[in-house]
């Protein structure tokens, strides 16, 4: 978690590949939200890329 909270801190876009469940990437996902962090999240382009 230490590791997500730093690079959100560092950054003002976060690119994500979050299907929208919990686990790291929705921690990470969440704590850019609370940090107002500009998200982009690329998981419908690729899951419709990937055929799922």
């Amino acid at each position: 978690m230490k590791r997500n909270e730093w690079m959100v801190d560092q950054c003002h876009r976060l690119v994500a590949l979050h299907d929208g469940s919990t686990g790291g990437t929705g921690n990470c996902v969440n704590y850019a939200k609370s940090k107002k962090v500009h998200i982009v999240n690329l998981w419908k382009s690729w899951v419709k890329y990937r055929g799922f």
